[in-house]
């Protein structure tokens, strides 16, 4: 049996690790090495074999303890193989954390769902909406309140416009109470971000505006491997009450049917949120959230 290898950042061979993910069927753009290197710089890894299997260690100190996290603008980690997933394998990439992570609060993706008795997971949901079929068939499936919202959004004319993404980050931190936006290194971390994608044509930043320029609601998608990410988006009140986010991701469907690309809406556990997601006739589907506390007693406060 192959070992799985404990490798600090400047060891990693980005070139294999990269070609791991691209070649996995769970490959997600999140662990790519160019996201990780933004979202988590000095990240470490597990590694099996000669890449053919890899789980990324997104780690911080705090008070002098070791621990694991789930960094900002990143759904999904976990393990990721060019094989067949299968509990053993998740099972002993999660042994093979090394004990020095004293406290671990991760995500893990939709293939290491399994049941593993010597851990305790939570199930988290997420949407996606397959966009192979055509723009009619898609429609058909979306909710009447969804289709009454568009057609109201339409109604005031409302449009769908590009727009810089500095104006969707101002919009996201002035009208959504749990945005992303924690800090302004957050803030630099996304712009930095939309930055390595648009380099790559695969960053979308759309608007909606009503009659006065004025901008009402906004999204950003990102592209990799045939997959849209839906990742940080809001609107104004106004915006909520002429539905003009409906009308938005609508636009963007509308574009997009037909290519046999995916839609991932990053999933949420408020269900207002979830409820906005499954009106587009999107597919509920499940990860895994995992927390290990092997702190002493004594700091268990380090954990609040």
């Amino acid at each position: 049996m192959e070992e799985i290898r404990y490798i600090k950042n400047n060891h990693i061979d980005l070139l294999k690790w990269d070609a791991c993910i691209r070649q996995s069927p769970q490959g997600l753009m999140y662990v790519y090495s160019w996201f990780l290197n933004v979202v988590s710089p000095g990240w470490d890894a597990l590694v099996l074999g000669d890449y053919t299997a890899v789980m990324p260690l997104t780690h911080r100190r705090k008070w002098g303890v070791c621990y694991l996290y789930q960094p900002a603008f990143c759904a999904e980690a976990g393990v990721f193989s060019t094989a067949e997933m299968d509990a053993l394998l998740v099972q002993r990439f999660l042994r093979s954390i090394p004990k020095k992570f004293r406290y671990v609060d991760i995500c893990l993706n939709r293939s290491n769902l399994f049941n593993l008795t010597d851990y305790v997971f939570i199930e988290r949901i997420n949407y996606v909406l397959l966009l192979g079929r055509s723009y009619e068939e898609i429609l058909a499936g979306y909710s009447e309140n969804h289709k009454r919202n568009i057609q109201k959004a339409r109604k005031q004319g409302l449009n769908v416009v590009d727009v810089l993404v500095d104006e969707a980050i101002q919009l996201v931190c002035d009208h959504i109470k749990n945005n992303p936006f924690k800090t302004h290194s957050d803030k630099e971390i996304f712009r930095h971000l939309f930055s390595q994608v648009q380099k790559k044509n695969a960053a979308i930043c759309l608007g909606v505006k009503n009659s006065k320029g004025l901008l009402l609601s906004c999204a950003v998608f990102f592209y990799s491997q045939h997959q849209w990410y839906y990742l940080i988006a809001g609107s104004t009140e106004e915006g909520k009450k002429n539905g003009a986010a409906h009308l938005l991701v609508d636009t963007f469907i509308r574009q997009h049917a037909g290519t046999k690309q995916v839609l991932d809406f990053e999933g949420s556990d408020v269900e207002s949120v979830a409820f906005f997601y499954r009106g587009f006739g999107s597919e509920k589907i499940h990860y895994p959230y995992l927390r290990m506390n092997r702190l002493p007693f004594w700091l268990s406060f380090f954990k609040k």
